[in-house]
């Protein structure tokens, strides 16, 4: 997972609790949010990645796999 998003969330969080006045935190909420579905977007791809290769390999190992003779 991308770390510059998660550290850009974690940096706006603070930032909306360390501001002085409701408005000020508002202000940051739309910047939190494009974060948070950046990072989730990002999650999504990572995830479809690694599953697509997870079936890949699944498939190549069953290619490989000896064929078992049951007596």
């Amino acid at each position: 997972m991308p770390r510059h998003t998660e550290s850009r969330i974690q940096q706006l969080c603070k930032k909306a609790v360390a501001a002085k006045t409701p408005q000020e935190a508002e202000q940051i909420v739309p910047e939190l949010r494009e974060a948070l579905h950046e990072h989730i977007q990002l999650a999504k791809e990572s995830l479809g990645g690694q599953a697509s290769t997870i079936s890949t390999l699944d498939a190549a190992a069953a290619k490989q796999a000896p064929v078992r003779k049951v007596a």
